[in-house]
């Protein structure tokens, strides 16, 4: 099974970066919720390791994408539904 898994979503504005309503965006993250898996995951679409999120109510590790990052991990990585990521969220908050 390939570690990392896609989830994308939308509506999130953030002018600063250049992110509208209509700009499509992904989770990156590792399916078991390891840090230094997501971190090799994300050099393949150059991320760095400084851009990691963190949401420590559900304990979810992962990476903001958007751009050209985002097409080249659409290419990478398994595109997972929202039920899929809801799913993978409810288990990493009680992995805490």
């Amino acid at each position: 099974m390939k570690e990392g898994r896609l989830h994308l979503f939308g509506g999130f504005e953030n002018k600063m970066l250049g992110i509208t309503p209509n700009t499509e965006l992904g989770h990156l993250y590792d399916w078991r919720n390891e840090l230094v898996v997501l971190e090799k995951l994300g050099q393949e679409v150059s991320m760095k390791r400084q851009w990691l999120q963190y949401d420590e109510a559900t304990n979810f590790w992962h990476f903001d994408l958007w751009g050209w990052r985002l097409e080249r991990a659409k290419e990478l990585f398994p595109i997972v539904t929202d039920m899929q990521f809801a799913d993978d969220i409810q288990r990493f908050a009680h992995q805490k």
